[in-house]
């Protein structure tokens, strides 16, 4: 009789192990891949988020750790937010298919300009923003 009860306590605890390795496989698995498929829809997109401040949107452009990814995209946007930008553009360079960097520009609340370069990614048929020193091939 111990051994029986011994080896149903096992199998439920090897099936439930079973269970949840598979559960987080497939939610890996379904979880959208980050990018756009041009240079110029990541550039309308990002000017679009950043101005709108839609964190949403932000998180398809950013090429960041998927646990983290939402956070980051709602704080980036808050920023946004909370200095009262406004006016953002978002300029792609070197200009034809191949762009490394993406620069945005804007207006603060307060009237002062800012700008900063994002490095861009491009994987397959996906391109991205990656928080990296921008360069050139």
């Amino acid at each position: 009789m111990q051994i029986t009860r011994r080896r149903v306590v096992v199998t439920v605890i090897v099936l439930l192990g079973a269970s949840w390795l598979t559960t987080l496989t497939v939610l890996i698995a379904r979880q959208p891949k980050a990018g756009l498929p041009s240079p110029s829809a990541l550039r309308t997109t990002l000017e679009g988020a950043l101005n709108s401040k839609d964190a949403e949107a932000l998180e398809t452009v950013f090429d960041y750790p998927p646990s983290a990814a939402e956070n980051f995209a709602k704080d980036y946007a808050a920023r946004f937010s909370q200095e009262g930008a406004h006016d953002v553009r978002v300029a792609l360079a070197p200009a034809g298919d191949s762009p490394t960097t993406a620069t945005v520009t804007g207006v603060l609340a307060d009237g002062r300009r800012f700008g900063y370069p994002l490095s861009l990614k491009e994987d397959g048929d996906s391109w991205t923003v990656v928080f990296a020193p921008p360069f050139s091939p």
